[in-house]
């Protein structure tokens, strides 16, 4: 279940701006985390460990700011090879694609 300011927050602020908010805290995640971004292998266990007891869906909420960045939910989904993942990512942009600001 999303936390209620979290919630409150993406209605006030709008989904795009959301979106940037999520991939910006991608960019400060990877800048304190030795780089490590939502494409790279592992991030997604080093978020929900960095991210539990913060909040109460750190799975959750990790995998939203891997659908800012991307840009899509497509990238879900378990046995999907990392090939066919970066595809349905690519033909399915569903999810307002956040701004990271600079590249690491």
């Amino acid at each position: 279940m999303e936390n209620i300011v979290e919630k409150i927050d993406n209605l006030l602020i709008g989904e795009d701006e959301a979106a940037d908010k999520l991939a910006r805290w991608a960019n400060t995640f990877a800048k304190n985390h030795g780089g490590k971004t939502p494409d790279d292998k592992g991030w997604f266990d080093l978020c929900v460990e960095h991210m539990e007891g913060n909040i109460d869906d750190a799975p959750a909420y990790c995998a939203r700011v891997r659908d800012a960045v991307k840009g899509s939910t497509y990238w879900r989904g378990k046995g999907k090879s990392e090939k066919e993942a970066k595809a349905d990512v690519k033909k399915h942009q569903n999810y307002p694609k956040g701004e990271i600001g600079e590249k690491l």
